[in-house]
């Protein structure tokens, strides 16, 4: 089975719409796809996530908690 993580952006507490078009894209026999949500906000968006095919969300935190939007910090992490 391939796994493959997708980094899940959102703005202004939504999940942006170019997401779902990659998770579509992602989609396939013998994938399993993870979201990995850098805000820490992860439950609130799996029900929507799984509707497009996420099977497992991920919470990317710091010890001082959710990442602001920073795309060098997100890479790192």
């Amino acid at each position: 089975m391939q796994k493959i993580g997708i980094l899940i952006e959102t703005q202004d507490d939504l999940i942006k719409p170019t997401n779902f078009g990659l998770i579509t894209l992602a989609r396939g026999e013998s994938r399993e796809l993870y979201a990995l949500v850098m805000n820490g906000s992860g439950a609130r968006y799996q029900e929507q996530l799984q509707t497009y095919g996420i099977q497992k969300i991920i919470d990317v935190l710091s010890p001082q908690g959710a990442f602001a939007w920073n795309p060098v910090i997100w890479a790192k992490a």
